[in-house]
């Protein structure tokens, strides 16, 4: 199997997102969904679908898009509870459905980058990263160093191991504190044999996350080759 410089565990976190719903949540309700409560119940959902997990959290992002069928941030949050499913071509289909309301929604375009990695689809991700890059700047909880990221990693799965080091070096310039962009770049500076500066970075990536396994892993195979 090729090895890569991440895990879907990776994936997962740069795609997550959180949402601020205004006004007050009801910790519980009577089923009752009327005109004059519709409010009510859709920032109830939305906390669910946002703060919940697996298919109850997917069903209240239904229910909230019931009510309103054209919010986007809805639809991304439905995508990324259902990534963290292991469903990523029905996250895809709701990232698709925000971007039919807001073509220019970078949070969508970078989840579904994310989701396209996650499935190998490496050229489509390239184009999902490009247009989150080219979208409206709204990142939610997420920075623009995640997507240039992402695009490193699909750069990285294409075997264009320079481009994807400047992308994870433009990840950097915009947080140095990215563990996987340290880690993803020291991948790309050894897979083009430059092991004493992929070393380094791989010894940040540790410095930074020391538990996540796959950077501990990097760092000893390299450290092996310049044995």
């Amino acid at each position: 199997m090729k090895r890569l410089s991440i895990d879907r565990q990776g994936i997962g976190v740069i795609a997550s997102i959180v949402y601020a719903v205004s006004g007050g949540v009801a910790l519980a309700h009577n089923g009752c969904e009327t005109i004059d409560n519709a409010d009510y119940y859709y920032n109830y959902y939305v906390d669910i679908c946002i703060k919940g997990s697996g298919l109850e959290a997917v069903t209240a992002c239904d229910k909230a898009l019931d009510l309103r069928p054209k919010d986007v941030v809805v639809w991304t949050n439905r995508g990324v509870q259902l990534a963290n499913l292991g469903e990523y071509e029905a996250a895809i289909d709701s990232y698709n459905r925000a971007l039919d309301f807001d073509s220019d929604y970078s949070l969508a375009w970078v989840n579904r980058c994310a989701d396209q990695i996650a499935l190998g689809r490496y050229i489509e991700a390239l184009s999902s990263c490009r247009n989150a890059l080219d979208g409206d700047g709204r990142w939610g909880e997420l920075g623009e160093d995640y997507v240039w990221y992402n695009l490193g990693v699909a750069q990285e799965g294409l075997e264009r191991y320079d481009n994807a080091g400047l992308s994870y070096q433009r990840a950097l310039e915009l947080n140095p504190e990215n563990a996987a962009a340290w880690n993803g770049l020291g991948y790309a500076l050894e897979r083009s044999g430059r092991y004493e500066e992929a070393l380094n970075a791989y010894e940040r990536a540790v410095n930074l996350a020391p538990n996540v396994d796959t950077y501990r892993s990097n760092l000893e195979i390299v450290l092996q080759r310049l044995r």
